[in-house]
């Protein structure tokens, strides 16, 4: 359901392409991973191994570029900032283009016919969006963050857990409508608000508990308060199969 890789797989020629190229980035998703979660392996060792190479007040998110910038050599050093700014700049592109995409598709030229062209609406708000990003960037560098990654997961975990709830009801549950998927999501909201103001649970789990009890909820609700439903046929899990 993410814009940012879904637009991409709306460029296939047909759904058999599509589906290929989803599997092909499930795939190529796991070496990434490795790679990924490899090098903070190897920079840990590394500074196991040569602890008075490690700056005393470094935080983890640092590790990398003072290694980048007292380790390297000059010439694969510039390499490896020009290739993270690479890095960095793609995937802020691709999730820029996507919102303004959503938010000028779904809300701006539904709302107001004449909101004029869709072109120009897209581009103002990628601008918006790029200001909004730097600021919020600034304001997240002033806090005292220890662990930037597992910051990132828990805010992935509180805004996206409802979402993969309420696709796992529409696909796997045919009997759930909109008051059912609504229920859900109040009841996600308030179990990932319980849980991360009351409890001291690690922010990776906030994403499960979402997505769980949003599906639960949503269950619960249309046994006990039945809804019609339109018509599903190849919209869920059941009616594909059967097909």
């Amino acid at each position: 359901s993410d814009q940012a890789v879904v637009q991409r797989y709306l460029t296939t020629p047909d759904e058999k392409q599509a589906a290929r190229a989803i599997y092909t980035n499930g795939l190529l998703a796991i070496p990434g991973s490795v790679i990924f979660f490899g090098l903070g392996t190897a920079l840990f060792v590394f500074y196991q191994h040569n602890p008075v190479s490690l700056e005393p007040l470094a935080k983890p998110d640092q590790i990398l570029p003072l290694f980048i910038v007292n380790e390297m050599p000059a010439g694969l050093a510039g390499l490896v900032v020009a290739g993270v700014f690479a890095a960095a700049m793609s995937s802020l592109d691709s999730s820029m283009h996507s919102i303004a995409t959503v938010l000028t598709t779904d809300f701006v030229t539904r709302l107001r016919k004449d909101a004029g062209d869709p072109l120009v609406i897209a581009r103002r708000l990628t601008l918006a969006l790029g200001v909004l990003g730097t600021v919020s960037a600034l304001v997240i560098a002033t806090q005292d963050i220890k662990h930037l990654w597992d910051h990132l997961m828990g805010i992935i975990g509180l805004l996206l857990g409802a979402l993969g709830g309420l696709f796992a009801l529409g696909i796997f549950v045919p009997r759930v409508a909109s008051l059912h998927a609504w229920c859900g999501l109040f009841a996600c909201v308030g179990s990932l608000w319980y849980v991360k103001n009351f409890t001291d649970l690690n922010g990776l789990l906030y994403g499960a508990i979402g997505t769980g009890s949003c599906f639960i909820a949503g269950c619960l609700v249309s046994v006990l308060i039945p809804r019609e439903t339109g018509d599903l046929e190849g919209l869920t899990w059941k009616s594909r199969a059967s097909s």
